[in-house]
């Protein structure tokens, strides 16, 4: 019998990214899922989050409109519209603002649900993996 224990280790992005390259495409596909689901919420908190009255008067771009998902491969980004410049004055502050921080608290509140998610998504790879390894395999 396949042993479907799985250890799930914190890493830095660098190593997280390159232990995703190397999973087979339908783990990745799970994988992938995870960071666009995580990804979306994240803007969407973000958004809720940002000041209503954050503005940049040239080009009239609300920071509640100027951030943004995207899917890449292996992984999705959240970002903000160039155009909308000033997301940092109002996420770090200023020397005469204070912070009025939006993306960290947003991804804090999310950390441990999409460590979770991960983590069940890849233990749904691994005994997919384990059950194709098992019919795959000659018997002995």
């Amino acid at each position: 019998m396949a042993n479907n224990n799985v250890r799930v280790e914190v890493v830095g992005l660098k190593e997280a990214n390159a232990a995703l390259r190397k999973l087979p495409a339908f783990a990745q596909a799970e994988a992938q899922q995870v960071m666009d689901t995580t990804a979306f919420q994240v803007a969407a908190k973000a958004t809720a989050l940002a000041p209503a009255r954050a503005a940049t008067a040239r080009h009239g771009i609300h920071l509640k409109d100027a951030i943004r998902w995207k899917r890449r491969k292996n992984g999705s980004v959240v970002g903000v519209d160039p155009r909308a410049f000033h997301w940092k004055f109002w996420e770090y502050g200023t020397s005469k603002m204070p912070a009025v921080p939006m993306f960290r608290p947003a991804a804090d509140a999310l950390r441990a649900s999409h460590q979770q998610q991960m983590a069940e998504a890849l233990t749904r790879a691994n005994t997919k993996m384990a059950q194709q390894s098992l019919i795959t395999r000659p018997p002995d």
